[in-house]
């Protein structure tokens, strides 16, 4: 599905709402189903590195400068048994399900390796999926079924900004967000730089720090331009993907897994504008 929104998670309502919500007046911004986070009276305090704002959450209301190492951040969970489990989960239903299928990943223990995670699956055919995050989360996996973009679509970086700026990330220096594609692709993306992702997150978000109809609209256009389009080669996706990242300084940088999940590379553009991998030890 060509510059559609893909999914952005939001804590509802008593029923579920449906991501991206359908042009009404009543579902025309996120505003309307927050109730817990930083938007409301916080579960807990906003995690390290959390930038909530005047909105009451207690915490670092602004992120360090410290620009953390890409490689280092995804260790937790890529070195996981429990997360290639499912991974691999995430990598079959690309092909036997036409839904989109989403992992939050609660809890890592960092003892035992066990993971607690909760599993949403969205309707067949409609790249949206409802769902909650009540409280700060270690991570956040999910998949891309046939037709859908080979790379993070303009909604899943939504996503990671509305869980940024609502105090949904549990830990920035471990917190991933991946994403497995039926083109065969996969990705995990991280926060490098807190101050430049703030920016960037709040140009996607509106004053409420929600993903309303009007933001959707704009990163969509912007994601066409950018030649990130299912028209598109897997190769050139990927290089528009991290040049439209790295254009628009968003403080976040994309690493590619190998088809078993055992193997990540960071992806950078260098001065040719060509895709550089470099493999983590």
């Amino acid at each position: 599905m060509s510059g559609d929104i893909e999914e952005v998670i939001i804590p509802p309502p008593p029923k579920p709402v449906e991501w991206p919500p359908k042009r009404t007046t009543e579902c025309d911004d996120l505003s309307d189903y927050q109730n817990g986070g930083c938007g409301g009276p916080p579960p807990s305090p906003c995690a390290a590195y959390q930038n909530c704002g005047d909105n009451g959450a207690e915490g670092n209301t602004e992120p360090p400068a410290v620009k953390l190492k890409p490689c280092e951040t995804i260790k937790k969970a890529a070195n996981n048994a429990n997360i290639k489990i499912l991974l691999n989960n995430l990598k079959s239903l690309t092909t036997s399900s036409a839904a989109e299928n989403v992992y939050l990943i609660n809890d890592i223990n960092a003892n035992s390796g066990n993971v607690d995670a909760t599993h949403f699956v969205g309707e067949l055919g409609n790249a949206a999926i409802g769902m909650s995050i009540p409280n700060p989360v270690e991570g956040f996996i999910h998949s891309h079924y046939a037709g859908l973009l080979p790379v993070f679509s303009v909604s899943d970086l939504a996503t990671l900004a509305w869980m940024y700026k609502n105090g949904k990330i549990k830990d920035v220096s471990t917190f991933v967000m991946g994403v497995v594609t039926a083109s065969g692709t996969q990705y995990m993306i991280t926060i490098d730089n807190g101050i430049q992702f703030t920016s960037f997150a709040s140009s996607m978000l509106d004053s409420q720090n929600q993903y309303s109809t009007v933001m959707s609209s704009m990163q969509e256009i912007m994601y066409v331009k950018n030649g990130i389009t299912n028209n598109n080669t897997l190769e050139n996706n990927e290089n528009n993907f991290l040049r439209y990242l790295q254009s628009n300084n968003s403080g976040l940088k994309i690493l590619k897994g190998d088809k078993n999940f055992s193997d990540w590379s960071l992806l950078e553009i260098n001065e040719l504008g060509k895709t550089v991998p470099t493999k983590c030890n």
